[in-house]
């Protein structure tokens, strides 16, 4: 008898607790809708940030100049890939070195995609005539036609993938 009351009590209380319980923590968005960014696109700064790479090209493949990258940028560069510093001068310095090292050979760019102030490249780097390449995903902000942010995301492009759609 004992038994029974005390399951009759527990089925009761079970669902009041998963009741109170989803009250006071209700489960978070996982995707937050404020995230979402509606775009207006912006030629100018797409062609900043073209003319930029172009630049930042120049610089990593025939040793081109530096100043002409420094005229894309704003006085406040802030830099989130983790191999180059803030501000211009760690941009160029960074550059300086990949262009002294010769990591890159070719670069094939296969999308732009332009959102208010962002601007965001899909490119492959190459390093070799037979390299399969390196995906990079380069996000810019650009402000008053000066590039102010940067973010890169780079993955080596394998041999065999479970499907065949490619990378981009």
């Amino acid at each position: 008898m004992r038994k029974y009351i005390s399951l009759g009590i527990l089925a009761t209380l079970i669902p009041t607790i998963l009741l109170a319980n989803k009250q006071d923590n209700p489960v978070p968005e996982i995707i937050p809708k404020s995230n979402i960014i509606k775009c207006k696109y912006n030629e100018k700064n797409v062609n900043t940030v073209i003319d930029f790479e172009n630049a930042v090209l120049n610089v990593i493949f025939n040793k081109g100049n530096v100043d002409e990258v420094s005229k894309y940028l704003g006085k406040t560069y802030i830099q989130h890939y983790p191999s180059a510093k803030d501000g211009p001068d760690g941009l160029i310095t960074y550059l300086k070195g990949l262009g002294d090292k010769k990591v890159f050979t070719r670069v094939e760019t296969k999308k732009i995609f332009a959102c208010n102030d962002y601007v965001i490249l899909e490119n492959i780097f190459y390093s070799s005539k037979n390299d399969l390449g390196t995906a990079a995903i380069n996000t810019f902000r650009v402000k008053d036609g000066k590039i102010i942010e940067h973010w890169e995301l780079m993955e080596p492009i394998l041999k065999e993938a479970k499907n065949n759609n490619g990378i981009f």
